[in-house]
């Protein structure tokens, strides 16, 4: 049940982080928009395009950005997970425990609450398998790729017949060339990737630090993970945060 309850707070701190992360979002695309029309009228008048420093720097931002969309993402996936999950597994050890003190229908109200527990562990091992996949096809752009490859086949005659079963090779495909072994391991680091960017954001360098609304955005997304914030002592550590991300 305690479970269960903070599930539903972590739910609450996942929808005010993206309430405020979101303005922020925003701005980072809007700018980007705005660069990508500039480039073009650059080009058109035969100027100089921008410096190789302010494209790193407008680089750095877009990936950043593009990281906390996935954070957020993630976070109110894992978050909505934990709720649903767990109030099936506190209903049925309530029927579980209930049915030891139920005269004559007791013991099918134990067996309804097994059963019920049952479903809930297969559902939620389904649940997690699919935020696993989603954080993995967000962060390889496994969409672009599947495109990609579906036009390249088309042009020589070929079609994908399951494009499930064909997500799922180029899943292994973009895993192996990125140096992991499977998904989940290429999950692993995905997660410690996007721990150590909000990590960084509260307790880092000054230069790395976020400030204001986007801090308290940073400092929401920790605890939609059920985890708490403590400044002083620099609380969560990255890898706890990371285990968290992975559904660990």
């Amino acid at each position: 049940i305690y479970t269960a309850v903070s599930g539903h707070y972590d739910s609450k701190n996942a929808g005010r982080a993206g309430k405020l992360l979101t303005k922020k979002l925003n701005q980072v695309y809007l700018k980007q928009y705005e660069h990508e029309i500039e480039s073009q009228e650059k080009k058109k008048k035969g100027e100089a395009p921008e410096s190789p420093e302010k494209k790193a720097q407008r680089l750095k931002e877009l990936k950043k950005a593009g990281y906390e969309r996935n954070i957020l993402k993630l976070s109110k996936a894992v978050s909505s997970r934990k709720k649903t999950y767990s109030g099936l597994t506190a209903l049925s050890s309530t029927m579980t425990a209930a049915g030891l003190f139920i005269p004559v229908a007791g013991t099918a109200v134990a067996a309804v609450g097994s059963v019920i527990g049952a479903v809930s562990g297969i559902l939620s091992g389904k649940k997690l398998t699919e935020i696993r996949n989603s954080m993995f096809d967000q962060y390889f752009r496994t969409d672009e790729f599947m495109k990609e490859a579906e036009e390249k086949m088309r042009l020589r005659g070929q079609k994908i017949v399951d494009k499930e079963a064909f997500r799922v090779r180029m899943r292994r495909v973009l895993a192996a060339s990125a140096g992991y072994s499977d998904l989940i391991s290429a999950c692993d680091q995905i997660s410690k990737k996007y721990a150590d960017q909000l990590i960084r954001g509260l307790f880092g360098k000054e230069e790395e630090r976020v400030t204001g609304e986007y801090r308290e955005a940073y400092i929401e997304l920790i605890k939609s993970y059920g985890l708490p914030f403590d400044e002083k002592n620099k609380i969560p550590k990255a890898d706890l945060l990371a285990r968290r991300m992975n559904g660990k």
